[in-house]
């Protein structure tokens, strides 16, 4: 057996002999044996067999420092050791030491890092005021620890890791990719949860926003339980299936919600929504614009405004950390630009200074993402995002993945290492109204290590949405999927809580619901991808599209005689409506013949005249009809009488139409359509 050459014992031969003969001897003096690896630059504590407990495993423990300020631990499996380690990278703020102990049973070591300082300090966040800190909590001290927790490991087995593994959520996400782009040939396989791409420079402007908006027209708990009942309302449906997930949340936009509706009247104080609440919800679903009303930052997905994301980030938890996580992280832009002395929090522009704090902390925002070095090594890469995140806004994400593909070689290179699950109805990292709950772990093993790349992945509502349910269930631990479920199952014998599954599809699939199973099962989706033709709803490029399709089925149907008028109101800007925001078209088949004019006629000129809010016929445009399932049709049919009795949409038919078609055009347009 060689003993490597590492640390003190290039400078001490006799420690280097005492550390060969305990790598030979029990678990305990080889665990005990670890502080020989110390060196001038990392102090290693004799390392501690930890008995088994529970599901935990006897294992040897071993802490250690770097430069005085890194902390780390490390934790190794007596039997069983399958030649792995997995990495835990800390979120939020760090400033402690991660999950160390729930894979060992599966025969990983694991290893942590504090980043560099402590986190339990009067003003946890302080530590951004120091540049080496923020290079520690950037990126240095994930790697430091890894080297050393190598070094530890392969000390105590007496061989070298095999497989090392990297995993973390948020802030762990980010260290996650930090440590791929910087340090390529630390890991083989990594997995890394809602990464904080840009944390200095979006996520702090977007902090300081909702904070100054929150002070401004305070949202309540009761305002956001409004407010998730209101986009389940209008976009639930937009996937074909009302089940409480928004299946397709990129369609659903601001304007769909109509968010005037509500507006308080006069004398009404519960259930409704005052002119400053609406301002507030507005400003957080549009994003940050400057001054010529561009999109600088992106907003917040609808969906789950009720289960703890925006309670965290907008209102504040009195049970959790008091004020609201915004309000918490606005002393981080003094901190970083206290060397300015013209500097002022309150007089911080979201716009125009967003860059001094990129500058500031260039050490913690990502770097272009270039995974070639990674990808070359052979390194398989999972992400994963919630579709519903509050500080993270998954459009950065997207925006971030799209340039890495151009700078790493190109979609096919890009697909050959690396897989994103999109989430719909899941929160930051954990909880939502969707089936958020899944292993990535045994995932990404089987791709580094058998080479079987993952396709769709199940996932679970496990029975809790709450986000601070999900969290204390322990969804921050690397094995989080296991401790979730058990904690679901339990709540669902005693609540009565939901649960499903779904599957997640590689982006950019989705899971589509087959029309007739059942919906509380992920066998009943399948993953599918849009089809480049199809076209946005009521858009030029849409009714060019639609006098196609209207002329070809008017010949297949030569004795369909019809002239039809819709008129939508409310219609998007990026559609190009008339001035008063209205798109009307008429539709006319005579002889088997047909064409379509942009044209409103009054009702005594048409068989059917059709008068909806945009948003309201969306759902019912996109909605393709199984006729030989009842659940389809049943589905079809409550879309136009909930837009019919909420006075959405308005019909006029004429006494002398007796109608004729069905829905085979009906499909033929909506397969063509997307939002």
């Amino acid at each position: 057996m060689t003993v490597r050459p590492t640390g003190l014992c290039v400078l001490m031969a006799l420690s280097c002999a005492a550390f060969a003969d305990a790598e030979s001897g029990s678990a305990e003096t080889r665990c005990d044996r670890s502080y020989l690896l110390s060196d001038p630059d990392r102090a290693i504590e004799p390392g501690v067999l930890v008995e088994a407990s529970g599901e935990v495993p006897a294992h040897c423990r071993v802490r250690g420092v770097i430069d005085g300020t890194i902390r780390f631990e490390v934790t190794m499996p007596v039997d069983g050791w399958r030649g792995r380690m997995m990495f835990h990278a800390v979120g939020g703020s760090a400033g402690r030491i991660g999950d160390t102990t729930s894979l060992l049973e599966d025969g990983f070591a694991m290893a942590s890092t504090d980043a560099g300082h402590e986190g339990n300090a009067p003003d946890a966040n302080a530590f951004f005021r120091d540049r080496l800190a923020v290079i520690n909590y950037g990126y240095r001290a994930v790697h430091l620890s890894t080297v050393a927790a190598k070094e530890i490991i392969g000390a105590f087995y007496g061989e070298d890791n095999r497989h090392a593994y990297i995993w973390g959520c948020s802030n762990g996400g980010r260290a996650v990719l930090n440590a791929l782009l910087r340090y390529p040939a630390d890991y083989d396989g990594a997995v890394a949860g809602a990464p904080a791409t840009d944390q200095m420079r979006e996520l702090l402007p977007w902090s300081v926003a909702t904070a100054r908006l929150q002070r401004a027209n305070p949202l309540t708990p009761e305002s956001l339980a409004l407010l998730e009942a209101n986009s389940r309302n209008r976009c639930d449906l937009l996937d074909g299936l009302e089940d409480g997930v928004i299946g397709l949340p990129k369609a659903c936009t601001t304007d769909m919600l109509r968010l005037e509706d509500l507006r308080c009247e006069e004398g009404r104080t519960a259930g409704c929504l005052t002119a400053g609440q609406i301002e507030t919800a507005r400003a957080i679903y549009d994003g940050i614009s400057d001054g010529s009303g561009r999109t600088v930052s992106p907003g917040v997905v609808p969906g789950g405004e009720g289960d703890g994301d925006w309670m965290l980030w907008v209102t504040g938890n009195p049970g959790f950390m008091g004020a609201s996580a915004s309000e918490a992280s606005t002393p981080i832009v003094e901190h970083l630009l206290h060397r300015d002395p013209g500097f002022r929090l309150d007089e911080f522009d979201v716009v125009q200074d967003r860059q001094a704090l990129a500058e500031a902390g260039v050490a913690v925002d990502l770097p272009p993402g270039d995974f070639s070095a990674f990808e070359s090594r052979g390194g398989k890469l999972i992400v994963y995002q919630g579709w519903s995140d509050f500080p993270l806004r998954p459009q950065l994400l997207l925006d971030y993945l799209d340039a890495a593909e151009d700078l790493t070689g190109g979609p096919e290179t890009m697909a050959g290492f690396h897989r994103l699950y999109m989430v719909p109805g899941m929160l930051h990292c954990a909880g939502g109204p969707g089936a958020w709950a899944a292993d990535y772990v045994r995932p990404i093993v089987d791709w580094v290590e058998e080479d079987r790349a993952p396709g769709e992945i199940v996932a679970a509502q496990p029975g809790i949405t709450n986000w601070f349910e999900a969290s204390a269930a322990g969804a921050g631990s690397a094995d989080w999927y296991d401790a979730v479920m058990r904690a679901g199952a339990e709540k669902a014998e005693q609540e009565g809580a939901r649960r499903f599954t779904r599957p997640l599809c590689p982006s950019p699939q989705y899971a589509t619901y087959d029309g007739s199973g059942d919906p509380d099962d992920a066998a009943s989706f399948a993953c599918t991808v849009d089809d480049p033709a199809k076209v946005s709803f009521a858009s030029k490029a849409w009714f060019d599209m639609a006098r196609s399709v209207i002329q070809t089925f008017a010949a297949e149907n030569p004795t369909l005689n019809l002239k039809m008028n819709e008129v939508f109101t409310d219609v998007p800007a990026r559609l190009d409506p008339g001035p008063d925001g209205k798109v009307a078209y008429v539709m006319e088949f005579r002889n088997g013949e047909a064409d379509l004019w942009l044209e409103e006629l009054p009702a005594s000129e048409v068989d059917i005249k059709v008068v909806g809010r945009w948003a309201a016929v969306l759902p019912a445009a996109l909605y393709v009809v199984d006729e030989d399932s009842p659940r389809s049709v049943a589905t079809y049919r409550k879309i136009g009488q909930r837009n019919l009795e909420s006075g959405d949409v308005v019909v006029e038919i004429s006494p002398d139409f007796q109608g004729s078609g069905g829905n085979e055009l009906h499909n033929r347009l909506a397969t063509r359509t997307r939002p």
